[in-house]
């Protein structure tokens, strides 16, 4: 992988720093001023930001609808570990990784095909199990989301057989990845309450109050997330008010596409060979 080939052939000083970017990420001039003061900063050795995916050419509205509530999980879940914990205990991605050189030699992404597959999640863990510190960078960098809706079947299912070899690695201790553990299960589980709420709308003598007050609350709070990350995402200035309404509106469908997809991606992985390795063509 690119990651580790960048370490294998490294020419640079302990604190330096190296900034990883996916094929397509732009740096936008904020995430640069980000990356500045994070690096002058210097409490910690990892840092990240936020990622959008549609401040450049948009291939297929849709799938970058369905891509919103990664806006939102940075936005949140992210953001609050990075900049308040200090520790990625849920999630870190492969890109906009700022890492100081020393660090990121001793964390390594040469760990196995168990850590070959979500490599950025395996090395998180590592981090962590090394005691070192992340940060949260502000400034936004820009990607592209997959063009097809197989693509992003594939991708997913790509992360999720890398998380799953990470989560069931005996290489690292339950005492790191407790959390990410329980994330990644809550992903995998994700059909089971909309299944539980259809059972219940044709068979309501078995409903409890509090059940469908939970349900009640995960279902907003995953429709939020899909209008939050919208509208975080798209500039009516840009896209204009016709098309930002549109898609605003697109934002209250998505959470049912991205159910459907990711479950087709969850089952497709667990049946399946977990190491091999999609490659999402973002080429326009």
């Amino acid at each position: 992988r690119a990651l580790q080939y960048r370490l294998d052939t490294n020419d640079m000083a302990d604190n330096d720093w190296i900034v990883h970017l996916d094929e397509e990420t732009v740096m936008s001039a904020q995430s640069v001023r980000g990356i500045v003061n994070f690096v002058v900063d210097g409490q910690h050795d990892f840092g990240q930001g936020l990622i959008t995916y549609a401040d450049q050419q948009v291939v297929n509205p849709w799938v970058t609808l369905m891509d919103a509530h990664r806006v939102a999980d940075d936005m949140g879940k992210m953001r609050f570990q990075l900049q308040y914990l200090n520790q990625a205990l849920f999630s870190w991605k492969g890109s906009y990784m700022v890492c100081r050189v020393k660090a990121e030699l001793e964390v390594s992404y040469d760990h196995g095909l168990d850590g070959s597959v979500a490599e950025d999640c395996y090395f998180a863990m590592r981090a962590l199990m090394g005691r070192h510190t992340f940060g949260w960078i502000e400034g936004p960098m820009w990607e592209k989301s997959p063009f097809t809706i197989w693509d992003y079947i594939e991708q997913r299912k790509r992360w999720m057989q890398g998380i799953w070899l990470v989560v069931h690695s005996p290489n690292i201790p339950w005492s790191c990845k407790l959390l990410r553990a329980m994330s990644f299960y809550g992903y995998m589980t994700m059909a089971l309450p909309k299944l539980l709420s259809l059972f219940l709308y044709f068979m309501p003598q078995y409903s409890i109050s509090w059940v469908s007050v939970l349900q009640a609350f995960m279902d907003a709070n995953t429709n939020y997330m899909f209008i939050f990350g919208t509208y975080k995402m798209f500039n009516v200035r840009k896209v204009g008010v016709k098309r930002y309404v549109m898609l605003m509106f697109g934002s209250l469908f998505a959470p049912t596409v991205y159910l459907i997809a990711d479950t087709i991606a969850i089952l497709y992985g667990l049946f399946s060979n977990k190491y091999k390795f999609y490659l999402v063509n973002k080429h326009v």
